[in-house]
């Protein structure tokens, strides 16, 4: 008869010791799980995701309720557990159930720690631990503005910036002078607050929060130095506590958690800890790859199978913020620490920084550029001399190639790149080869890879197209007498030309048909695919537009135009006044639309600040002209521009594909913003003096963008793959021409300021 397993906590920690025991011996032990929550397991690293937009709940469980009952483990969800009765292997819970054990482990991870503030108890001041936290974060997003985030850490920024998301103004309280003291130091905090500044969230550092105000629910904070600030919601994220309450209750040793072994056995017989609740050689662990590798200890271990037990984990931390690369490992404060590399770009706006303790490498800090943070947490687990990290890391044998991908060359086979989950460099090659992946998604589902708290995502992306390349263990080295191409991916396996060489090949020829494109560039697949079909219909359209349209606006007449009118049956919505227009093109011919209606539908949105409207009279008439002429765009990708009379900030048209808004020089247009995936600040491409000329050079810089943009590619990436100083050039050319054919006035401001001209050229 199978032994009585019991799990304690229906966590990450528990869940995945579960599952490591199933899978290792199925049958052997009769499972029954405890969880507090009503829910089935979830990521609960990736919360921040789920309250920043980016996933939904149903995309972070990890544990289906399918699953429990597939692999015949018996969930009481919604079931507290409140008393441990070690003489009698018993179990008691808040609702009477009594459940024996042969086996007990303690997974109950930790609590928020809510200081002893006067007034947090007050309705409106809440922790970031839950779904329910993210609930109750919602709706009070809908009924309030203002929102304060005490603890200016990991937790705190994430929680600050899913509150943006939301809506709300976002207030940072930090006791420390700069943000995440504790894995940054002052340079990379620095150039974090700048950037977390930029999307929208406001600091106040240097603060002790003496007193949460408000009569019946929380209305703002006091500081130790007098001053005050207003809020609706308080959101407490300065710390977590092991939760060892009924450890505590039942006799078994806690220090500051429940003490356990190597093989993480309590000091009771028979009953173990794991995740954010055990205490091992005097640590206990709040993050994910620690609790994981104490998962697989133990699993093994009541598997009765060989296992060198838990030695502890190297923790490390990534900031779980879209367009935000952080990285941090080690103690960087030690004071016995000495930097043998320490780089700043400020124009890249990346940062470096690794450091040696008693000739060995034992901490490091990157910004911006991540990838090489696998190859850190390996070189400080194993203890490389900081001599052979040097050597190894000096030469230029991968000057040439992307950072990334060279720090994923680097890495030996079985390095370890997602800690999380224990998967190995070889084991994502190895999986892409026998399987035949293609994308980091496809890796992640198959292997678990990114798959957690997603901080291995770069180096999974990196490794990704290295293998498409052909290079996995080393670079080409470039010389002078044989200089490396880089290879450019096809579009798919039904042909060898990738997105540039269709686009090329299509605007230059005169075929009118998919088949006519597919029959004279020799298709292998005749077709076609779910990858190149929509790529080929939007490269023929976006021909016909080109040919048709003058190089200031697209025509406004589109009756006459040979368009393939399936993307074109444009529905016209206006919501409230002419400040805000939007048009979604759709294709109604379900033979299309059954593989291209999610790619090829798309929306394009103007907004025009209402105080536009109010001071420029005729910007009105303008901005009708433009959306009855741009309305006919279908592009890339969806694709959103703005116009304001001033810039309200990064979280607003500094955030579209394309904007303009007033400086005090004049109007300024910008390109590459973007606030879906990947939050990133547009870069300036011109300054003129009048709207109306803005409004035209925009109007080239779409028009320029339609000409030049992969299918599928989005107007930042289109500007890091071309280059911003290019896409500059080429507009501001465009723009003289036609100003010198029209002899228009109110050109580029350097025409009436000759201080605008170094300005410009600066930006080039």
């Amino acid at each position: 008869m199978p032994s009585k397993l019991v799990v304690i906590g229906n966590g990450m920690a528990g869940m995945r010791c579960v599952e490591e025991i199933v899978k290792r011996q199925p049958g052997h032990f009769k499972i029954t799980v405890f969880g507090a929550e009503s829910r089935p397991n979830y990521n609960r690293i990736l919360l921040s995701k789920v309250l920043q937009g980016e996933s939904r709940f149903e995309d972070i469980i990890l544990h289906s309720l399918d699953w429990y009952q597939e692999h015949e483990v018996q969930l009481h969800s919604g079931e507290q557990v409140v008393r441990i009765d070690p003489e009698q292997r018993m179990i008691h819970t808040a609702s009477g159930i009594q459940t024996g054990y042969d086996v007990l482990i303690i997974a109950t991870g930790s609590v928020p720690f809510i200081p002893p503030i006067p007034g947090s108890d007050k309705k409106g001041v809440i922790s970031f631990r839950s779904m329910e936290d993210c609930q109750i974060m919602t709706e009070y997003a809908s009924q309030y503005r203002r929102a304060a985030v005490i603890g200016g850490g990991l937790l705190g920024l994430e929680a600050a910036r899913g509150l943006l998301h939301l809506g709300m103004e976002a207030h940072v309280v930090h006791n420390a002078s700069y943000l995440m003291n504790r894995q940054l130091d002052a340079l990379s905090a620095g150039m974090l607050q700048q950037e977390l500044e930029q999307q929208g969230m406001i600091f106040h550092l240097n603060r002790n929060t003496l007193k949460i105000t408000g009569a019946t629910r929380a209305q703002g904070l006091r500081f130790d130095q007098g001053d005050r600030l207003a809020a609706d919601l308080i959101v407490m994220a300065v710390g977590i506590r092991p939760h060892i309450r009924l450890a505590e209750q039942a006799g078994i040793q806690t220090g500051r958690a429940i003490l356990v072994d190597d093989l993480m056995q309590t000091s009771e017989l028979g009953i173990y800890a794991i995740g954010e609740c055990a205490e091992h050689r005097g640590i206990s662990y709040g993050l994910v790859a620690p609790l994981y590798e104490q998962a697989q200890v133990l699993a093994a271990h009541l598997c009765e199978q060989p296992t060198a037990g838990y030695q502890g984990s190297i923790p490390y931390s990534q900031l779980k913020i879209s367009g935000v690369h952080v990285f941090s490992i080690g103690d960087i404060q030690a004071p016995e620490a000495e930097d043998i590399v320490q780089q700043y770009d400020g124009v890249r706006r990346t940062y470096r920084r690794v450091l040696a303790t008693r000739g060995s490498i034992s901490g490091a800090i990157l910004y911006g550029e991540t990838a090489e943070g696998a190859a850190l947490v390996e070189a400080v687990r194993r203890g490389q001399s900081a001599e052979e990290w040097l050597a190894a890391n000096s030469t230029d044998a991968h000057a040439s190639m992307n950072p990334a991908d060279a720090a994923a060359i680097a890495l030996s086979p079985h390095s370890v790149v997602c800690a999380c989950n224990a998967v190995t460099k070889c084991k994502i090659l190895d999986t892409m080869t026998n399987l035949q992946l293609e994308t980091a998604d496809e890796v992640r589902e198959h292997t678990r890879a990114s798959g957690s708290c997603g901080g291995c995502r770069p180096t999974v992306e990196a490794l990704v197209r290295c293998h498409a390349a052909g290079i996995t263990e080393s670079a080409p080295v470039a010389t002078e007498h044989a200089p490396v191409a880089e290879e450019i991916p096809a579009i798919c396996s039904c042909t060898s030309l990738s997105h540039e060489g269709l686009r090329l090949q299509i605007h230059q020829q005169g075929w009118q048909t998919p088949a006519e494109v597919r029959q004279q560039l020799n298709w292998k697949t005749a077709d076609g695919c779910l990858k190149c079909l929509p790529a080929i219909h939007y490269y023929l359209n976006t021909r016909r537009l080109i040919q048709s349209a003058n190089l200031e606006y697209f025509p406004t007449d589109i009756a006459e135009m040979e368009i393939d009118h399936r993307l074109l049956e444009n529905r016209y919505h206006v919501s409230g006044n002419l400040a805000q227009h939007t048009w979604t093109n759709t294709m109604p011919d379900a033979a299309v639309s059954s593989f291209m209606s999610n790619s090829l539908s798309a929306s394009l949105l103007l907004y025009a600040d209402p105080a536009l409207l109010q001071q420029l009279p005729d910007s009105g008439d303008l901005l009708q002209q433009l959306y009855s002429r741009w309305q006919i765009i279908v592009p890339a990708v969806p694709l959103q521009l703005a116009a304001a009379v001033h810039s309200d900030g990064p979280v607003g048209v500094l955030l579209y594909d394309l904007a303009v808004c007033s400086s005090p020089a004049g109007w300024e247009i910008y390109a590459g913003g973007s606030s879906i995936g990947s939050f990133r600040r547009a870069e300036l491409i011109a300054q003129m003096d009048s709207f109306h000329e803005a409004i035209r050079l925009l109007s080239l810089c779409i028009h320029y963008y339609y000409e030049q943009s992969d299918y599928g590619e989005p107007v930042w990436q289109w500007l890091e793959r071309t280059s911003l100083p290019n896409v500059r050039e080429q507009i501001l050319n465009r723009y003289y021409e036609q100003h010198s054919k029209s002899g228009m006035e109110g050109a580029i401001s350097h025409e009436h300021d000759e201080n605008a001209v170094p300005f410009l050229q600066r930006t080039m």
